[in-house]
C-alpha cells in the first residue's frame, strides 16, 4: 500500500472512531435520560417506596384470606345444597304419608258409613 492510501485508511479510521464516540455518548446520555425518567415516574407512582412495600404486603394478606373466605362460603353452599335436597325429601315424604292418610281415612269412612246402615 502506498502511503496516500495508508493515511487516508488511518483519517477514515480516525473519523470513524470520533463518530463511534459521539455515538456512544448521545447514546449514554439517553440512557441516563431514560433512568431519570424512570425514576421520576416511579417516585410519583409511589412517593415512599416503604410504604408501597407495606401496602403490597397487606394486599397478599387481603387476597389470601379472601381465598380462604371464598373456600369457606363454597363449603357451606354444599351444606346449604344438601340441605334443600334433604327439605324436598322430606317434603316428599310427608306428602306420601298425607296422600296414604287421605286414601285409609277415605276407605275407613266408607266402611264406617256402610257398617252403621
Amino acid at each position: 500500500m502506498s502511503t496516500d492510501q495508508s493515511d487516508r485508511i488511518d483519517r477514515i479510521e480516525h473519523r470513524v472512531d470520533r463518530m463511534e464516540t459521539k455515538h456512544e455518548e448521545g447514546l449514554e446520555k439517553i440512557y441516563d435520560k431514560l433512568n431519570a425518567l424512570t425514576l421520576a415516574v416511579t417516585k410519583q407512582s409511589c412517593p415512599s417506596p416503604g410504604a408501597c412495600i407495606g401496602l403490597g404486603e397487606k394486599l397478599q394478606q387481603s387476597i389470601v384470606a379472601h381465598n380462604a373466605t371464598m373456600l369457606r362460603v363454597e363449603r357451606l353452599e354444599l351444606e346449604l345444597i344438601k340441605l334443600n335436597q334433604q327439605k324436598a325429601w322430606v317434603l316428599g315424604a310427608w306428602s306420601g304419608v298425607a296422600f296414604i292418610g287421605g286414601i285409609i281415612g277415605s276407605l275407613i269412612t266408607f266402611f264406617a258409613t256402610k257398617l252403621i246402615k
